[in-house]
């Protein structure tokens, strides 16, 4: 004991201070079987989720891929939708290799653009190079190398076409074309599609083709190039190989195979710029429709 400012304090330490039992807390009896209970629950859940992981359906990374494609697919088909088109925008992709899951077209058309107008009317196809040699122009556009019998006959049509002055030898020379060979090309109306397009084919009116090229415009994908763009095949490599959209009016051979109408023209987008787009067209569309309502109405008085 300790006297301090005259209080006595106690000390002691160890065994002999008054508190030296350690502190137990004491757990009522119901409530360690309570706790018993949720170790042995927890304890049974580990053991079953280890036993029936393997059985568990977990996507795979390509089916997660291939999903997240579709969403894709259907929010860029929206297009059509958007500019309320009588036609079906066309997806065509350039492959190396025949794909699978789709068929060979079955009889091979007068000329490639016939191929677009399939497409436009619902159906999924591809073609390899041989279906293409009844069109030895388009097959130029394309890439195409020409057996000896079509490679004269893209000489004597070049020929016909600059005796009637309807092109002249200079320009031939200047047309895009298809760069790295020909192997495949799948067809598919856009909404359809479950590849990825090189590039998306669209035929409208003026007014619709308007807004589209607004919208590409705005998502500064557009082209400076002429409209006239003969022949309408060689839109295509343009495209593609430019990534900026091009607007044809359509040549009369491509009118003639496709039946494409007096007021319809073509507006060509590369695949990989398609959702830049559409991002851009929803807000173009809507705002035309504003402004026209706001403009009939001034032209009402």
């Amino acid at each position: 004991m300790w006297n301090i400012g005259g209080s006595t304090v106690d000390h002691r330490c160890g065994d002999d201070a008054p508190f030296s039992q350690p502190f137990r807390s004491v757990v009522p009896p119901a409530k360690q079987k309570v706790k018993a209970a949720w170790l042995v629950f927890r304890i049974s859940l580990t053991i079953w989720c280890c036993a029936e992981w393997p059985r568990v359906s977990v996507p795979s990374w390509g089916a997660t891929q291939q999903f997240v494609k579709r969403i894709r697919m259907e929010s860029q088909s929206q297009i059509g939708e958007l500019l309320d088109l009588q036609k079906n925008p066309v997806a065509i992709a350039f492959r190396d290799q025949a794909p699978t899951g789709i068929a060979k077209v079955d009889t091979a058309a007068v000329s490639g653009c016939s191929y677009w107008a399939h497409a436009a009317q619902g159906r999924t196809f591809y073609t390899d190079a041989a279906d293409h040699y009844g069109c030895p122009v388009g097959a130029h556009t394309h890439g195409i190398e020409l057996p000896e019998q079509q490679a004269e006959e893209l000489q004597g049509l070049v020929g016909t076409m600059v005796e009637l002055q309807y092109i002249d030898m200079e320009e031939v020379g200047q047309l895009p074309q298809l760069s790295g060979g020909f192997g495949f090309a799948v067809y598919a109306p856009l909404a359809a599609a479950d590849f990825e397009p090189d590039v998306v084919v669209l035929s409208g009116n003026p007014r619709q083709m308007m807004v589209l090229a607004e919208a590409a415009h705005a998502a500064g994908i557009s082209n400076a190039s002429s409209m006239v763009g003969r022949p309408t095949c060689a839109a295509l490599p343009a495209a593609f190989q430019s990534q900026r959209v091009v607007t044809n009016l359509g040549c009369i051979g491509n009118r003639v195979y496709t039946e494409l109408s007096d007021d319809e023209l073509y507006f060509v987008v590369p695949g990989a710029q398609l959702g830049t787009l559409v991002e851009r067209l929803r807000v173009l569309s809507s705002a035309n429709r504003e402004l026209a309502g706001f403009h009939a109405g001034r032209a009402a008085g």
